[in-house]
């Protein structure tokens, strides 16, 4: 009987385990443009882009002109994210670069290790498939943050 109660606790902390993988990722989505305000100069755009990554903890890791590349570190380097961020006076545009320990993958929503386990936390509604960008959770509300905050620095802070 105790051998039977061992074995019961071992297979429901086994599907807990898949449980949590099966919902850990999610479609990578980058967000829509960030509208520049009429008549502001280069300059001000990369002030207000960096101001609005610093709200959060987001670096520099490389700088051009049109161009920044975004680091977000969490926990001291245990997940790391970079994005390439391109400015002109039109528009801001923030796409996926890179990422550590962000379980970025190229997976079939439905038909991985969810379809499998009967899950189906997707939130990508094309042809499942087709392969798409799969991450972390987390990424995409820490990218929509970055975009919103880069938006209130251009259009609230000159």
């Amino acid at each position: 009987m105790k051998v039977m109660k061992i074995l019961l606790m071992l297979v429901m902390a086994g599907s807990m385990f898949f449980t949590t993988q099966a919902y850990s990722v999610e479609v990578l989505v980058d967000p829509e443009p960030v509208l520049v305000p009429e008549g502001m100069e280069l300059n001000k755009i990369a002030e207000g882009i960096k101001r609005g990554m610093s709200r959060r903890g987001w670096q520099v890791g490389k700088e051009e002109p049109g161009k920044i590349v975004a680091v977000l570190s969490i926990r001291n380097n245990k997940h790391i994210v970079k994005e390439t961020i391109t400015y002109n006076k039109q528009h801001v545009q923030i796409k996926y670069l890179d990422s550590y320990n962000m379980d970025y993958q190229m997976g079939t929503p439905g038909s991985s290790m969810e379809d499998e386990y009967g899950f189906n936390n997707s939130r990508h509604s094309g042809n499942s498939d087709v392969p798409v960008p799969m991450i972390h959770r987390k990424y995409n509300s820490w990218v929509k943050n970055l975009a919103a905050d880069i938006k209130q620095e251009l259009f609230f802070q000159n």
